[in-house]
């Protein structure tokens, strides 16, 4: 009911969805891109809606890498990014196994782009 009322009152607003930028492990990356995570989960601390956009900046951190010079020139964001729309969120009222203040993103494809920093 409640994606159904956010839909509806941005169409009678016609308010322009929001485009919410975020940050991304590479695995995660690797498996959005191909289609076989056509979700996330995230902290429900941007005010979601259906119909917003998201855009998924591939982000190398020092918990995602071993430790060695290579590495450290990696840390940081990649240059690859992808937009997907949310079409669907589940949140704790509607299942019992989401953790407060979370939610389930259900992502639909856009335009999308994975070229790297020159």
């Amino acid at each position: 009911m409640t994606i159904i009322k956010n839909m509806e009152a941005q169409k009678q607003n016609n308010m322009k969805p929001k485009v919410h930028e975020l940050k991304i492990h590479p695995h995660f990356f690797i498996a959005v891109k191909n289609d076989s995570k056509p979700f996330e989960v995230r902290n429900n601390d941007r005010d979601f809606k259906v119909g917003d956009e998201i855009l998924l900046k591939e982000f190398i951190n020092q918990t995602n890498i071993r430790f060695n010079q290579r590495d450290r020139e990696m840390l940081g964001y990649t240059g690859r990014t992808l937009r997907r729309k949310i079409s669907y969120i589940l949140d704790r009222g509607q299942c019992s196994g989401i953790e407060d203040h979370h939610v389930v993103l259900g992502l639909q494809k856009l335009k999308e782009s994975t070229k790297k920093k020159p």
